[in-house]
């Protein structure tokens, strides 16, 4: 019996789909009276009968779907003075007080329904989290050592002190909130970190200035950084050479005249990032944070009243021999304390940084292009 029913249900079903306009009802009507049910009833089982076969046609679309009342005039005002009211990530004005707001200065053409204005600025993509919606990015990928580097600067936590000995900017209210003319005293006097990233290695450089982010700070700190240097027992410093590409942001001393003269002889390429796009020198800033909390943040600890720039810039140089040639990194599997350091792998030249050493010794003494070691 329930095996008839169905037959009779699936001929409905095919009939009513071939059906022309308006012949439906009589198809209905005709199963009804041969399943002794009621026309609404069969009408029901039917149209589930023709949606689990397929027969059933789409639901028609209105002629004006997707369209409207609200006009794209409306829309940019609207969404133009979201955005100037945005502050710290957060709008200050609600959205119904900002329509009726452009209503009565005569912005927008009508008083809009706030629900259907926040719907249609998510649509079109003019919403707070649309606007502020980080752009995409592609993650850098280095081929060899010195191929290329990550180069920024950023205050320290020490200054200089009349005498010549180096504080702590805490101390004696030099940065309290409540003061800001005491920091404004000593902002020429306060120490910036120069920091390098050989990108390949992850291999930290880092050394301390007197006089903020110039031209003549950043062209010394280059110098130093390309030369090789030696720690106190005489092993090579790893972090040396000179890079293919120079990747840093686009501040003032690295568009300056004499730094692009310099890098253009030295045969290194520059290539500035877009302003605001901090993360595109990720390395570098990761560098900064890993130097700030792995070395300033002991200063808090040792004696300062005989430490002066040169000195702790020598001791900036050992925790970066230490750094560099034994933490492991993981852009960089060849690192001294990498799980592979176990395996036997070839020897590597003297001059050849320490974390550069893999199954080739890339070595960064070799004028470019770079040349793996025999």
């Amino acid at each position: 019996m329930e095996t008839l029913r169905m037959d009779i249900l699936i001929n409905a079903a095919h009939e009513c789909a071939g059906a022309a306009h308006g012949q439906r009802g009589a198809v209905v009507e005709r199963a009804a009276r041969v399943l002794n049910l009621s026309p609404q009833r069969t009408h029901a089982l039917v149209a589930k009968t023709a949606r689990s076969l397929g027969l059933s046609a789409p639901r028609k679309k209105r002629a004006d779907a997707g369209d409207s009342a609200i006009s794209a005039a409306d829309l940019d005002a609207i969404a133009g003075a979201r955005w100037k009211d945005m502050r710290h990530g957060k709008h200050m004005i609600t959205l119904e007080d900002t329509i009726n707001m452009l209503y009565q200065a005569g912005h927008i053409s009508a008083r809009l329904s706030a629900s259907h204005v926040a719907r249609l600025l998510r649509q079109r993509g003019l919403d707070l989290d649309s606007l502020t919606a980080p752009a995409a990015h592609t993650s850098l990928a280095t081929s060899h050592i010195n191929a290329v580097w990550q180069v920024d600067a950023s205050v320290c936590v020490l200054y200089r002190a009349p005498g010549g000995e180096l504080r702590l900017i805490e101390e004696g209210g030099v940065h309290y909130k409540n003061k800001p003319q005491n920091l404004v005293r000593v902002i020429d006097k306060l120490l910036t970190r120069f920091v390098a990233v050989e990108h390949a290695s992850g291999c930290i450089a880092a050394r301390f200035y007197v006089g903020g982010e110039t031209t003549e700070n950043l062209l010394d700190f280059l110098m130093w950084a390309f030369t090789q240097r030696h720690g106190a027992d005489g092993t090579p410093m790893p972090f040396h050479g000179v890079p293919y590409m120079l990747y840093t942001d686009q501040g003032a001393m690295f568009k300056s005249a004499p730094v692009r003269s310099f890098l253009s002889a030295m045969d290194v390429r520059q290539r500035w990032h877009a302003p605001g796009n901090a993360r595109a020198t990720g390395s570098a800033e990761v560098a900064q944070n890993i130097f700030e909390r792995g070395f300033e943040s002991r200063l808090r600890f040792i004696d300062r009243a005989s430490l002066d720039v040169p000195t702790l810039n020598a001791l900036a140089e050992q925790w970066m021999h230490a750094f560099n040639g034994g933490k492991k990194h993981s852009r960089a599997p060849w690192a001294p304390t990498c799980k592979s350091a176990t395996k036997a792998r070839p020897t590597a030249c003297a001059t050849c940084p320490a974390s550069a050493r893999a199954t080739k010794c890339w070595c960064a003494s070799t004028p470019w292009p770079l040349q793996p070691c025999a």
